[in-house]
């Protein structure tokens, strides 16, 4: 890619997420408080249901409020970036066709604002939480951000990848909600892995998502965490590569199927 490419992309990435994020909070009386309102109200409903309401309690989740929390935003990080992008292409369709711009930076600019509103929310609640004195900051936390850049490079890759597929296929969007939904309960957010059935334990390994959530909780709660790292940085690495390979194949011919 030219010079003069990677202006235009990075370009349209910054309008794009701009205009993301003006959409999200223009129609709110509180605008972009609620960036840091959202998290803390969703922490809260969790407080009242999990823990006062079900009596949530389990010897090897410890605070079930903080097993949940730090294992509930990766997973909607990616969720809504995954689900954002696979529909971005169709959806935006008018505008491309009346305006000339570069669809990856519109791509990268959508789905970079989505990820961020949930890592924002990340923050609010581990600010919470160490108020309440539920966990404590320790060296551990300097991996947090390569975590997270994993998990934003395997989410935009898979949603790159299926917003191309979207275009020809357009019931993709609908294929990949459902998978979505599948995809939550076999990754240990709710539950710890052991509690996982025996064919859902064996996958586990491969399930970028699951190391990523048992990483961020032992990570916060500077505990040991017995996983294996390079069968997710080879899925990862395969999902951008095809995602990436994919769109320079097809790119020129998006318009016509738009």
């Amino acid at each position: 890619m030219s010079q003069a490419a990677w202006v235009a992309v990075s370009r349209n990435a910054r309008i794009f997420a701009m205009d993301e994020l003006r959409q999200r909070f223009a129609d709110g009386v509180l605008g972009a408080f609620w960036v840091l309102l959202a998290p803390l109200l969703q922490l809260a409903v969790f407080y009242f249901v999990f823990v006062e309401l079900f009596r949530s309690r389990a010897a090897e989740t410890g605070n079930y409020l903080v097993f949940l929390a730090i294992g509930f935003w990766p997973w909607m990080a990616f969720s809504e970036t995954v689900l954002r992008g696979t529909a971005l292409f169709v959806e935006k369709a008018g505008l491309t066709q009346k305006v000339r711009v570069s669809k990856i930076g519109m791509f990268m600019g959508v789905t970079l604002a989505s990820f961020l509103l949930h890592a924002v929310g990340f923050l609010m609640v581990l600010s919470v939480l160490l108020f309440s004195a539920e966990i404590s900051v320790s060296i551990q936390w300097l991996l947090l951000p390569l975590i997270w850049l994993v998990l934003y490079v395997f989410a935009v890759s898979v949603g790159l990848f299926f917003s191309v597929v979207n275009v020809f296929v357009r019931d993709t969007a609908k294929v990949v909600g459902l998978v979505m939904t599948l995809w939550f309960f076999v990754t240990p957010i709710f539950y710890p892995v052991s509690a996982l059935p025996s064919i859902a334990l064996q996958l586990q390994a491969y399930n970028p998502l699951s190391i990523v959530v048992e990483l961020n909780r032992g990570i916060v709660r500077a505990e040991i965490v017995d996983v294996a790292l390079y069968p997710m940085f080879v899925v990862v690495t395969v999902c951008a590569t095809l995602a990436a390979g994919l769109y320079r194949r097809v790119s020129r011919r998006l318009e016509e199927f738009l």
